[in-house]
């Protein structure tokens, strides 16, 4: 009779223990929200504000400037929303792309935030983090892409996005990073980097790819751009941030080329950024 009173008592402990355990993990995934959002909530087939591209653009780090809903928040997770032009075979400016269902490539992605410096120039890191992220090879070219006005607008060489009825070039992914932080502040610059052929703090350099009618995957890489803000706002709705080889990446801003900063003229266009943080 002790025995099964004993063997009881220890059911009931690791009952309220398992409970306080999963109480626990509810609190503090209850504390983390979204403290800005300027990706569309159901990604579309691909981002119809269009996309900016790296390795056409000399360019290796790209981003804009967030205000977040408060300032205190820390454990930032941060999501970009991308636009992957990649083809396993053939390629979209030859028109003949052919990738299989659900393929994807691998490649390296870091984000960086920023403290807002004088003049919003990018200040101190205020955390960075790096990871191999898996990012979808663009669908294959549908026949019914051949640059008519059928069914909508027709990009040549595209895949047909049935949900939307249009043709697109790239497919919309996202990438999500963790990174440590505390005390964040309200306003700050998020960007994102990745090396390519190239281009980037350290540029891959020819590969076997680049003899490829398909090229390199990471070569046909974009960072998709959005104009929908609906959790916190765009303190400069009009410039981006970018490190770029080539002065007009800057539009008229006057940063040296292969610095980052400020890039003129976006119009509202800024990048595909979500900002996850706990009180």
């Amino acid at each position: 009779m002790r025995r099964t009173e004993s063997v009881g008592v220890g059911r009931i402990v690791g009952a309220l223990f398992a409970a306080l355990l999963v109480c626990a993990a509810l609190a503090a995934s209850a504390s983390a929200t979204v403290v800005y959002q300027n990706i569309p909530t159901k990604l579309p087939g691909d981002f119809p504000s269009g996309s900016f591209a790296f390795d056409a653009t000399g360019t290796s780090q790209f981003g804009g400037e967030v205000e977040l809903t408060a300032a205190g928040d820390k454990n930032p997770k941060v999501t970009f929303g991308l636009s992957s032009w990649a083809c396993e075979k053939g390629s979209w400016y030859d028109q003949n792309c052919v990738s299989a269902k659900g393929a994807k490539f691998s490649w390296p992605i870091t984000v960086t935030l920023y403290r807002v410096g004088p003049d919003n120039t990018p200040g101190e890191v205020i955390a960075a983090a790096s990871e191999v992220m898996k990012i979808p090879y663009r669908p294959s070219t549908t026949p019914v892409c051949n640059g008519t006005e059928k069914n909508g607008p027709e990009e040549k060489g595209g895949w047909y996005d049935t949900k939307e009825s249009v043709c697109d070039e790239g497919v919309a992914a996202k990438v999500t990073e963790n990174l440590k932080a505390t005390d964040l502040p309200q306003k700050m610059i998020v960007a994102i980097s990745y090396d390519t052929t190239s281009y980037g703090s350290a540029p891959v350099g020819e590969k076997p790819c680049d003899k490829e009618p398909q090229g390199c995957p990471y070569d046909s890489l974009n960072v998709g751009v959005y104009d929908g803000v609906t959790i916190g706002s765009y303190p400069l709705p009009e410039d981006a941030f970018v490190n770029s080889a080539y002065s007009f990446a800057y539009d008229g801003s006057g940063v040296t080329p292969g610095t980052f900063g400020v890039s003129y003229e976006w119009t509202g266009y800024q990048p595909a950024i979500e900002v996850t943080a706990s009180a």
